[in-house]
């Protein structure tokens, strides 16, 4: 268990110095602070130079009442569809290709090889998922903070009252746990698969075509996430919101509408047993296949691995 904590730990120091996690954590959230902000900043200020406007006018009517300004409730559902959906991929795609490109580059500096003298390679994969989850969790803290942060100093009082009645239509007790889970399922699956992936790899070349293979499921779960916002109740879109390797995305957008409490039980449980499944199965290809540095491993020697295991 100790072992498998410093791999935990040495995952999250090292990214988390890296100056390119400083520059994304930083830059992400301000630029899309900035670009949904700053036009209606300017926008403000514009309007200040012209107090007895008619824009002016409305304006002042509109802050006095607050309610006025919401969204209706489909374009609020619309929004939170796409950002959760959206959200959502964004994260299991980011962390989930650090995995991969981690293992590639220390199986080609053969790091690795001296790792796993001391720790099997099954607990370093582990601890690798583990520590780079912690990592991303980090991140997405970071990002919220910084664009409520910079949101607030661009718009004052008027983006509390906005971002205020916008949280209020929102039930965290629900969406919090859910995002949470369907984050580290949907990372535990492709990141397991991608560390497999790597591991049997030896060029960045070679898991070009296959990374694009395992990523088409999560590409279709944005395109029918579209779809979800005319009719959350299709079958397409149901039928995707339970498939463990869509459920993550789509799941998450049908959240947005209102989801009957079996279907989200049976998504569940349906990815909680695919990610068990497919870490065993990734475990056993990534412990035969990071001993194979400079040899290139068939699709036939995978599958006897997997056959053969215990």
């Amino acid at each position: 268990m100790n072992e498998l904590f410093h791999v935990i730990q040495r995952e999250y120091r090292t990214r988390i110095r890296m100056k390119s996690f400083i520059v994304i954590t930083l830059l992400t959230p301000l630029l899309l602070s900035f670009l949904f902000t700053l036009p209606t900043h300017f926008a403000r200020q514009h309007e200040d130079y012209q107090p007895t406007s008619a824009v002016s006018i409305e304006r002042k009517a509109l802050e006095e009442a607050p309610e006025k300004t919401q969204l209706p409730n489909n374009q609020f559902q619309h929004f939170l569809c796409m950002a959760l959906g959206t959200g959502i991929y964004l994260c299991i795609f980011l962390f989930s290709s650090q995995v991969m490109r981690g293992v590639l580059e220390e199986k080609s500096n053969r790091i690795v090889e001296l790792i796993i003298t001391s720790i099997s390679p099954v607990r370093f994969m582990t601890g690798k998922i583990i520590g780079i989850a912690l990592l991303g969790l980090t991140q997405i803290a970071c990002w919220l903070l910084v664009m409520y942060g910079v949101t607030y100093c661009l718009s004052g009082d008027s983006a509390t009252g906005l971002i205020g009645g916008f949280m209020d239509r929102i039930d965290f007790r629900v969406i919090i746990p859910a995002f949470l889970f369907f984050f580290i399922g949907g990372y535990l699956l492709y990141s397991s698969v991608f560390a497999a992936i790597a591991a049997a790899a030896n060029h960045n070349d070679d898991i070009q075509q296959v990374t694009l293979i395992v990523t088409i499921p999560l590409i279709l779960s944005v395109i029918v996430l579209s779809s979800a916002i005319n009719t959350p109740d299709s079958s397409l879109v149901y039928w995707f919101s339970i498939i463990p390797f869509t459920s993550p995305v789509v799941m998450m957008g049908r959240m947005a509408y209102g989801v009957p409490f079996q279907d989200v039980l049976l998504s569940i449980l349906l990815l909680a047993a695919t990610v068990v499944l497919m870490i065993w199965i990734s475990g056993k290809v990534y412990r035969m296949a990071i001993l194979y540095t400079g040899k290139k491993v068939s699709m036939k020697e995978i599958i006897s691995w997997i056959s053969n295991a215990s």
